[in-house]
């Protein structure tokens, strides 16, 4: 006990100085009568203090006082040594408190034996659990895990968080998930709430829904939550996002653009519009539209809902969003829709344009072609190098197409480059007409600084 307390010279609080110098002085007045069940209570006060502080070397100190005394510690003075041991993250010092609980010396910390657990309590297990998630030792806290299974020893709700907090750090949400549903009954909602994190954080969706469902009526923070609504939107989880949005007290971008996203993979188009609309209406820019023009495309009936979705959304939405839902029509090569849109879009733009455009092209109609041409020049909409290009790309379809060198003038009196594809197309046109005007064309593009590529360098 003497050597217990010599080795507290070092920075502790005053707090614990005091209990410590209370419980010496206790052991001082039982000294005497050679109590040995007053000694224990003596012991297991100092146990105690040293367990809260860490102060591993003091506990073993104490153990070997205890020895010296012929009085094996009993489990539970035990545990604390380790809760000692484990706080001051000694791996070494671990090892050396698990040597009392067995009769025979401890393996190393990856191989658990029958004999040298059989004394092992819960509390033995949870802090042991604890040193692996301090330490991210995922492997030893799965070992930990299937031995207590196997010795049909119960664990409580701490050593269920050191579980969880264990898998989180080790990238294993569907460890976190399964190990909280299946091996413990009637999880509390702080697990849950730990769950949800591990499983949003790292994208684990089988688990987000539920652990949501089950960490009620915790409240969630911010960081949590824009982590569950970019979970929530990689897959589609539409409910889940309304709930989180639900939560947050003041949306922006941050939390809209990932709902945004979520609507669209689910291809509830309305829902979509509706989150565009009120990004637009905060001045937040323009998410990315791939994700909506791929929904759309998917299928005719997609592509029919996206569009009816655009023209009755209750709020202004960016052009991009129409463009894109155009773009989604020329791929399914649906020029009715791509028409519909072109003349129903609230505020025209040249993206519009050329989306209208493209459709006419991958549809080879040239009529619609030179509607959606003069309804540019109707709204007052400045054509771009694009609209140029694509253009003349359809008056490179048809058997005389003289008019696209018109429209190459017009793009340069425009002030605009002519863009590489436009040369390429015309190039390639002339050079399968015999149209010696290629070898110019070619020449204007080298002079615009474009790379020709291989096909058209095999040319010369």
């Amino acid at each position: 006990m003497h050597r217990a307390a010599q080795l507290v010279a070092r920075g502790v609080s005053t707090t614990t100085r005091h209990a410590l110098a209370r419980a010496l002085e206790h052991a001082e007045l039982v000294k005497g009568r050679r109590s040995v069940n007053e000694m224990q209570g003596v012991w297991r006060q100092m146990m105690r203090i040293f367990a809260r502080q860490g102060m591993v070397s003091e506990a073993l100190a104490l153990l070997d006082d205890m020895k010296a005394c012929h009085v094996h510690p009993q489990i539970d003075m035990l545990d604390m040594a380790l809760e000692a041991a484990v706080q001051s993250d000694y791996a070494a010092r671990i090892q050396d408190v698990l040597s009392y609980y067995a009769p025979e010396p401890m393996h190393p910390l990856t191989i658990l034996s029958g004999r040298h657990v059989a004394n092992w309590t819960p509390t033995t297990y949870t802090h042991l659990l604890h040193h692996c998630a301090r330490t991210s030792n995922f492997e030893y806290m799965i070992l930990l895990v299937n031995t207590a299974r196997k010795r049909a020893v119960v664990l409580g709700e701490d050593a269920l968080l050191h579980i969880v907090r264990c898998a989180h750090q080790a990238g294993e949400p569907r460890i976190a998930y399964d190990m909280t549903r299946n091996l413990f009954n009637n999880a509390s909602a702080r697990i849950w709430m730990n769950v949800l994190r591990t499983c949003a954080v790292h994208m684990y969706a089988p688990g987000i829904q539920t652990a949501w469902e089950h960490s009620r009526p915790l409240e969630t923070d911010e960081g949590l939550l824009i982590a569950i609504l970019h979970a929530a939107s990689r897959h589609g989880y539409t409910e889940l996002v309304s709930s989180a949005l639900a939560c947050v007290p003041e949306l922006t971008d941050v939390h809209l653009i990932p709902a945004w996203e979520a609507f669209c993979e689910a291809r509830q188009f309305d829902r979509a519009m509706d989150v565009l609309g009120e990004l637009h209406a905060c001045g937040a820019e323009t998410p990315p539209m791939a994700r909506l023009m791929r929904k759309a495309a998917e299928s005719i009936d997609a592509l029919k809902c996206a569009s009816a979705a655009l023209l009755r959304a209750p709020r202004s939405v960016p052009s991009e969003a129409w463009s894109a839902v155009m773009y989604a029509a020329a791929e399914l090569q649906h020029m009715p829709t791509a028409r519909i849109l072109g003349y129903a879009a609230p505020q025209p733009t040249s993206g519009i344009i050329q989306a209208w455009l493209q459709c006419c092209l991958d549809t080879k109609d040239r009529a619609e072609a030179e509607r959606a041409w003069s309804f540019m020049h109707e709204q007052g909409i400045t054509p771009t190098a694009t609209c140029f290009e694509r253009m003349v790309r359809m008056h490179l379809m048809q058997e005389q197409y003289e008019q696209a060198f018109a429209l190459l003038e017009q793009t340069k009196q425009c002030a605009l480059v002519p863009t590489r594809r436009m040369y390429a197309a015309m190039i390639w046109t002339c050079w399968q007409h015999n149209d010696e005007r290629w070898r110019d064309l070619m020449q204007e593009m080298q002079e615009a600084r474009y790379e020709p590529g291989e096909r058209l360098r095999a040319l010369s």
